[in-house]
């Protein structure tokens, strides 16, 4: 068991160095292309993205996840016959969701140009991306299944040389392009990500060929496989309508936001501005610690599901144990960075001080949004879609209420309340149901009390750094590293003085 255990939180880590990786690229990317484009293109970017995301989350419709949990579970009980049959299935199942997206799209794309984007700048584009739908749909099935029998390799080695692709394209047509006309730089751009999405799914397709030839199990698809399809759309279907219900209300709160903010008094250059400060430029902040937790999510949901398909209970509360205590310890640590260093990283990223306040006010809010974070993963493994479902369209009808009535009273701060009330009322609830449906053991010791006790007295010894610094010379970015650097590592030096957490976390 402590092998396993092992190899899961190895596989996080190794997401996690790899989604580092690729946010820390994409910040850099992000300004040299706002260098070349502007800010009038970067709109037109946005505008494009909103489109592509409603296609993407059509074709995919959950079965990249359903495949994960199925393959999981099914190797757990040494049903190898079924393996081969299952991805078959939902690889031909995403191929049509594709296609029909990309038709769609691209038949349409005029319109949607005209009646929702206001912009016929962006059709050369839509019509671009609409080209690449199938291959996004059919590469995240197969990497689906290499995360079900803990072969990341793949998936990193993936998302890797996407980004190579994408940005290797971009960088050598860009600028001659937006010479030419800014919507034929925003179609390269949409070139870049399409190019490297069709290369990355024949990557992805001959790696599960070549498996599928070196392993006997995957060698025919004769078995029993009476049900696996309707066990695919009973796992996906609540999942796609999760997502197609949370494009719709993110998209009602994006349009409600700089209207309420109007209401509440800004002008509509203001609520515009705000909306981007906080969540174009705080949240992917406040959101890139995180990025362990969204890898340990990503591979909670087949571990989960395997050990609970052989009723290994012990195996089980391991994991979402271990995995809740982590993630809280990371929430607290986090909160106590943002809320003390909060000036010195919006200076340090941005070259601004307003935005460090945004940092401060919602730094409260970090332990529960981080922490309800991984409660979808264990809730999803435990075959738990119904209920996820059902709370986050609570906490998006919750948000929307209190973005339009809070916004309109109390601007900034009513939204950012709206947002503290429903995130705590979505952990709440999920935090409840995994105690509900588990066995497992609440530390708050070990989870809370301790974790913010070291915190505390980590950002303290980080502040005297920070003085001590400050008679330096050196840039205020690489204090800022410093000091960030020296409170985790107290923290976690406390933390495993205390038995908080051990080396094999």
């Amino acid at each position: 068991m402590e092998n396993k255990t092992k190899n899961l939180f190895i596989n996080a880590i190794l997401l996690s160095i790899t989604m580092m990786i690729m946010r820390s690229i994409g910040v850099v990317f992000n300004v040299y292309i706002s260098n070349e484009i502007g800010t009038e293109g970067m709109g037109l970017y946005k505008l494009i993205g909103t489109v592509s995301m409603i296609a993407i989350t059509f074709a995919t419709s959950g079965i990249s996840s359903a495949v994960t949990r199925i393959v999981a579970e099914e190797m757990s009980k040494q049903e190898y016959n079924n393996v081969k049959y299952v991805v078959f299935k939902a690889s031909t199942i995403c191929g049509v969701l594709g296609i029909t997206a990309s038709i769609i799209l691209f038949a349409f794309s005029k319109n949607i140009a005209l009646i929702f984007l206001k912009d016929t700048r962006v059709i050369l584009s839509i019509k671009i991306f609409a080209i690449s739908i199938p291959f996004i749909s059919i590469s995240s099935c197969l990497k689906g299944y290499f995360y079900a029998v803990r072969d990341i390799f793949i998936p990193i080695t993936t998302q890797l040389a996407e980004k190579f692709i994408q940005i290797t394209v971009i960088v050598l047509l860009l600028h001659s392009a937006v010479s030419i006309k800014l919507e034929y730089g925003c179609a390269v751009l949409v070139l870049g990500s399409v190019i490297s999405d069709i290369l990355s799914c024949l990557y992805v397709f001959i790696a599960y060929k070549l498996e599928k030839r070196e392993i006997k199990y995957l060698s025919n698809i004769q078995g029993n496989t009476k049900g696996l399809i309707k066990r695919l759309f009973k796992i996906s279907i609540p999942m796609a309508t999760r997502s197609y219900l949370m494009s719709a209300f993110s998209t009602v709160q994006m349009i409600l936001i700089p209207l309420s903010l109007v209401r509440f008094g800004m002008s509509e250059s203001e609520a515009i501005s705000a909306l981007g400060g906080v969540m174009g430029m705080v949240f992917p902040i406040i959101m890139f610690p995180a990025t362990l937790l969204m890898s340990l999510a990503r591979v909670l949901m087949p571990e989960i599901s395997r050990a609970k398909a052989i009723n290994n209970k012990e195996r089980l509360n391991s994991v979402i144990t271990r995995s809740i205590g982590f993630t809280s310890i990371i929430g607290i640590i986090s909160f106590f960075i943002f809320f003390t260093f909060y000036n010195q990283l919006s200076i340090s990223i941005y070259n601004r001080e307003d935005i460090g306040t945004f940092f401060k006010m919602l730094s409260f809010i970090i332990p529960f949004m981080y922490i309800d974070m991984i409660m979808g993963g264990i809730l999803n493994g435990l075959n738990e879609q119904v209920k996820v479902l059902e709370y986050q369209i609570m906490e998006s009808v919750l948000k929307i209420l209190g973005i339009y009535f809070l916004g309109s009273i109390k601007g900034i701060e009513g939204l950012i309340i709206a947002m503290y009330i429903s995130t705590i009322f979505s952990f709440t609830v999920s935090f409840i149901r995994v105690v509900k449906v588990t066995d497992i053991k609440i530390d708050l010791l070990k989870w809370a009390f301790m974790p913010i006790i070291f915190g505390l007295i980590s950002t303290i010894f980080g502040k005297l750094i920070w003085n001590l610094l400050a008679y330096n010379t050196l840039l205020i970015g690489v204090n800022t590293i410093i000091v960030i650097s020296c409170v985790g590592i107290v923290y976690f030096i406390l933390l495993k003085t205390f038995n908080c957490i051990k080396i094999r976390d």
